[in-house]
């Protein structure tokens, strides 16, 4: 009998740590799963990163373009008060004042060409 329960027990044994080794490879795939889930939720949480970064990044660009907008707006304004100023000052240039309307009537009356009072004509006076 020891000799039959020799090789069984030997079997038996041998299927035991069989049984250990599969259970023992398990359990490592299942580690191996858990550190590749880990890994993915690790780059998940990366893109995520990435797409709070860039939307931060458009959101500067936005208020950039904004802003530079309001300072092209306010540069436009300017420059069109500017203008509007410019030709204020061009349009004032070209009127007579009082005094040089009077100035030039003087003058135009002293002389010979302009004797005869309807030949007189000013323009532009204040």
């Amino acid at each position: 009998m020891d000799s039959e329960n020799g090789p069984v027990a030997r079997l038996v044994y041998q299927r035991e740590r069989e049984r250990e080794r599969e259970r023992e490879r398990e359990r490592e795939r299942e580690r191996e799963r858990e550190r590749e889930s880990e890994r993915e939720r690790e780059r998940e949480r990366e893109r995520e990163s990435e797409r709070e970064r860039e939307r931060e990044r458009e959101r500067e660009r936005e208020r950039d373009r904004r802003d530079e907008r309001e300072r092209q707006k306010g540069t436009r304004e300017i420059e069109l008060s500017d203008q509007k100023d410019e030709g204020e000052r061009e349009r004032r240039d070209e009127e007579l004042s009082p005094l040089a309307a009077i100035s030039l009537l003087a003058l135009l009356s002293a002389s010979p060409r302009y004797q005869r009072r309807d030949e007189l004509v000013l323009h532009k006076v204040k």
